[in-house]
């Protein structure tokens, strides 16, 4: 639900914003995808790693709220053995996809 709500907030006005469910190709896990139309994510939040893609850092989060929840998302994540990334671009907006296993 962080995911979401921040998108809708983080977006331009009158934009939409896209979530989509499915399972990964392997059926392991259940993949939650949001697409939003923002500013995108703070570099210090979202470092690019070094091969180019962004990779999202919740030590970073600062204490003004920025990154809050999206920390509280990867470590949740992390607790249920899932992961959070994030593909984001200064003015395009930003996609988040939570990845979580599936029981058996």
């Amino acid at each position: 639900a962080k995911m979401v709500e921040n998108a809708i907030v983080y977006s331009h006005p009158r934009r939409a914003v896209g979530v989509s469910v499915a399972l990964s190709p392997d059926g392991k896990n259940a993949v939650v995808r949001v697409i939003d139309h923002g500013e995108g994510v703070p570099r210090p939040i979202c470092p690019v790693s070094s091969n180019g893609s962004p990779r999202f850092q919740p030590e970073r989060a600062q204490a003004d709220g920025i990154g809050l929840g999206l920390a509280i998302v990867k470590h949740a994540a992390l607790a249920h053995h899932g992961d959070v990334t994030v593909w984001s671009a200064p003015g395009q907006g930003s996609t988040f996809t939570l990845s979580l296993p599936v029981g058996d």
